[in-house]
């Protein structure tokens, strides 16, 4: 949330703005409207989705996955080896 305005309408002017946004976002609401309902509030995930949305963080990550698989298909196979013997 950056501000709230009332405006001479009545209704106000909401102006926000996310962590991993670059810019504000406006919204005109008339006054009694119920728009959303914030539960639970998450502080700097935006960042991480922003991280991963750039090329170094989508390489970061599939060379974590890559990574995860083959240290599971290492486990695998010495496991089949294991049970041979």
């Amino acid at each position: 949330m950056v501000s709230i305005e009332s405006l001479p309408n009545g209704s106000y002017l909401v102006v926000t703005k996310g962590d991993a946004d670059h810019y504000a976002e406006e919204w005109e609401i008339n006054a009694g409207e119920t728009v959303g309902v914030i539960l639970v509030g998450v502080h700097f995930v935006g960042y991480i989705f922003e991280f991963l949305d750039s090329t170094f963080g989508t390489v970061l990550l599939s060379g974590f996955v890559a990574t995860l698989v083959a240290m599971w298909l290492r486990r695998v196979r010495m496991n089949k080896r294991a049970n041979c013997k």
